[in-house]
């Protein structure tokens, strides 16, 4: 089940998407293609490397296997799989960090969604 309380937060420069969660207060993160805004929003490409951060700080890498499948099966290029591993690299080790200012912007942009939810709901009938 997906949590409904959620944000998703995309970087101005860098090769992740990531997702804050108030249920469970956990980040989900895509290791993926720098995302860029087009005519019909935002894309990227998932590049099936991803972290997540659970409730008590713990950071885990994860998929990794379908990562190093897509690498030997040649879906990605080598200077894309080099960029890969560096983002996930340092996005772990920003997560890991409840003080890093991706972790702190996350947990107050959803927060801040939540309230606005919830004046939003009480003032429809």
């Amino acid at each position: 089940m997906v949590p409904s309380d959620g944000v998703q937060l995309l970087p101005g420069s860098g090769w992740w998407a990531a997702w804050w969660w108030r249920t469970d207060r956990w980040i989900s993160a895509d290791i993926c293609t720098p995302p860029a805004l087009g005519e019909s929003g935002w894309s990227y490409i998932d590049l099936e490397l991803d972290l997540a951060r659970l409730a008590d700080g713990t950071v885990l890498l994860v998929d990794e296997e379908e990562f190093e499948q897509a690498v030997v099966e040649c879906m990605i290029p080598q200077d894309v799989v080099t960029a890969a591993r560096a983002a996930a690299s340092d996005l772990q080790s920003r997560l890991a960090n409840a003080s890093d200012p991706v972790v702190v912007a996350g947990w107050e942009w959803l927060e801040r969604a939540c309230r606005d939810r919830a004046v939003e709901s009480r003032m429809t009938p």
